[in-house]
């Protein structure tokens, strides 16, 4: 198991090799709408490929954690922005980029710490992914007959392996199986996929996206805080008060009142939101509620 070593913490928060890319991080919260620069990408690179060439290991790994904190800030910012904009399917995509991003990160660097905007990211990623309608994904069934080591190329078995850790950081790359001869069996409607792009749409899915627009267009900056509390309230209302389940339906239809105007419950999905800072005028400031009908 990969534990976090506070060396890399103390590398990527200190080390003056690294201050460009570090000074660019920590002012993540006066970036809200606009790409990390192209030199950016290229002065880190450059540094991680120095810090391998010099076989300074930790060095190199402070480099990729820097990456991924970079491209979990960039893909956030700029899913928002696409959000400001109606384009709730790119949000949602960035979201799941950030997650992933995360989640190779924190084995090295945690992400339950403030640095980098990493606490909020951690807090607030899966906030907005609750608010999302979908809840249908394609997700492929397949048999993979071999995969290979991505940092050394060699064959990587179950009992046998070429000493590299799945997961691990080599020369600033993190190391992760590769896989081959893959025979595709089926692609599959799930609920709860692995990865949460391949999202369910057609001309008879309409997805309300009222409660992510609320909050994004609440927000001044997706840096600033929020909360939301969420409730189901089951809603029944009878056409035909007092009518017996197996009695004729009242509507003379000639089928049973269950089998008929019987209506079948509905689940209404209250939010309430709490925005730390006042929203924009359109808005009303401090708590609001929105409800919506789930089908």
């Amino acid at each position: 198991m990969i534990k976090p070593d506070s060396q890399i913490r103390r590398i990527c928060l200190e080390d003056p090799r690294l201050g460009e890319a570090r000074d660019t991080l920590l002012a993540f919260k006066s970036r809200i709408d606009a790409p990390l620069s192209p030199t950016f990408w290229e002065g880190l690179k450059q540094q991680k490929t120095s810090a391998a060439a010099s076989g300074d290991q930790a060095a190199a790994k402070a480099c990729w954690c820097l990456e991924q904190i970079g491209t979990a800030q960039e893909r956030f910012i700029l899913g928002f922005a696409a959000a400001k904009r109606d384009n709730f399917h790119t949000f949602w995509s960035d979201l799941e980029r950030v997650e992933t991003a995360l989640h190779f990160l924190e084995p090295h660097y945690p992400t339950s710490l403030p640095d980098f905007g990493l606490k909020h990211l951690s807090l607030h990623v899966p906030q907005f992914q609750e608010l999302f309608p979908y809840h249908l994904f394609f997700s492929p069934g397949m048999i993979v007959k071999r995969f290979t080591c991505s940092i050394c190329g060699q064959p990587m078995k179950l009992r046998v392996g070429c000493g590299h850790i799945v997961g691990e950081i080599y020369n600033g790359e993190m190391c992760c199986r590769v896989l081959k001869d893959i025979q595709v069996l089926e692609v599959s409607i799930v609920e709860n996929p692995v990865q949460k792009y391949s999202v369910l749409f057609g001309p008879d899915i309409a997805y309300d996206y009222g409660p992510v627009r609320y909050v994004v267009q609440g927000l001044r900056s997706p840096w600033h805080e929020w909360q939301c509390e969420m409730s189901e309230i089951v809603e029944a209302p009878e056409r035909f008060p007092g009518t017996s389940l197996d009695a004729g339906c009242p509507c003379e239809s000639g089928r049973h009142y269950e089998d008929c105007c019987k209506p079948k419950p509905r689940i209404r999905r209250h939010y309430q939101v709490l925005f730390a800072v006042d929203s924009p005028p359109e808005l009303p400031a401090g708590t609001t509620s929105w409800s919506f009908i789930r089908a």
